[in-house]
């Protein structure tokens, strides 16, 4: 992709995406609008799941037209045409939506500590048996 190309701003080597998503929209042709309309909409999704917000949740994860279910977000994340800016958005959708997230349903929990008061009474009982 064009976008991965490596270009020199300020003396220092960044790849063509993260100057055009640095840029004034003013400035953009039509390519470089719709590249920054996609990675601005990716940082929307990742805010509105901020928080665990389970009304977002639904509406991203439920959604088709969207194509943001678990294998197409693993599929940008590994591609290598994609740029490395637009794929750190991905990874943090990924985390946003799928890892950093509550079921948000009670689980009972295994209580683990002994109640000794009758562990003794109950022992005591059974030495005064014998």
């Amino acid at each position: 992709s064009e976008y991965r190309q490596i270009e020199e701003s300020g003396g220092v080597a960044v790849e063509r995406c993260e100057n055009v998503l640095g840029q004034r929209i003013g400035r953009l042709d039509e390519k470089d609008l719709l590249m920054v309309y996609v990675v601005r909409c990716i940082e929307l999704f990742c805010e509105l799941a901020l928080g665990r917000n389970q009304t977002s949740l639904g509406i991203i994860l439920k959604n088709k037209r969207f194509s943001l279910d678990y294998s197409q977000i693993l599929l940008v994340i590994f591609s290598k045409m994609v740029p490395i800016s637009v794929r750190a958005c991905y990874v943090k959708l990924m985390r946003r939506l799928y890892v950093d997230r509550d079921p948000q349903t009670a689980k009972p929990e295994v209580l683990f500590t002994r109640a000794w008061k009758r562990v003794l009474t109950s022992d005591s009982g059974m030495q005064s048996k014998s």
